[in-house]
């Protein structure tokens, strides 16, 4: 196979979506994810751990303690992408993730996720933090028109009247040092 097709292969693959854990064997305690790509998400999961760096600390701690051959990695469930160009499969693996946590239940001394936020209740229109989110247009409308004010640009020294690193800058009112002595050249003449 040519160089050229071996790239077009890897950018026509599908990769495999869906639904993991990380499991510990020693407690029984999970961490339940999912992800577009399972293998790449299964391989930063493990390179996380390795080097002591991944976001969940309980989780960190315990492959600290117990090491690495006390956990298991696996894939839980797999979703299957239609053949749509535009779908988007994110709400898919909510979903789908949402049922295996609520199976597993992998919350508090049962494993390593935390707990769901419980949603408000239906009480109108949802409030978002910012006024950007719930309409673009609110933002803009809602502020009086001011005109911009152009950023001023500070002149810098330049580098030239800056002393170099490492000089001493005598304080002010004491006497300057002496201007250093020039060596002098001798110039050597035929026949002299």
């Amino acid at each position: 196979m040519d160089r050229k097709a071996i790239i077009r292969e890897y950018k026509e693959r599908r990769p495999r979506m869906g639904v993991f854990q990380v499991r510990n064997t020693v407690t029984g305690q999970v961490l339940v994810g999912a992800s577009t790509d399972l293998p790449a998400m299964l391989n930063r999961q493990r390179a996380q751990l390795r080097l002591g760096a991944h976001a969940n600390r309980r989780l960190q701690a315990d492959w600290q303690t117990h090491g690495a051959d006390a956990f298991l990695f696996e894939v839980l469930d797999t979703l299957e992408p239609p053949d749509q160009p535009g779908h988007d499969p994110k709400d898919d693996l909510r979903v789908l993730e949402a049922m295996w946590l609520e199976k597993i239940a992998p919350f508090d001394d049962r494993g390593y996720n935390s707990r769901p936020r419980p949603k408000p209740a239906d009480s109108g229109p949802s409030v978002s933090r910012s006024p950007r989110a719930a309409s673009p247009h609110l933002h803009r409308s809602s502020s009086p028109a001011r005109p911009r004010r152009r950023a001023r640009s500070r002149a810098r020294p330049s580098p030239r009247s800056r002393p170099r690193r490492g000089t001493r800058i005598p304080p002010a009112g004491a006497p300057s040092a002496p201007p250093p002595r020039r060596a002098t050249r001798w110039w050597w003449s035929p026949g002299s």
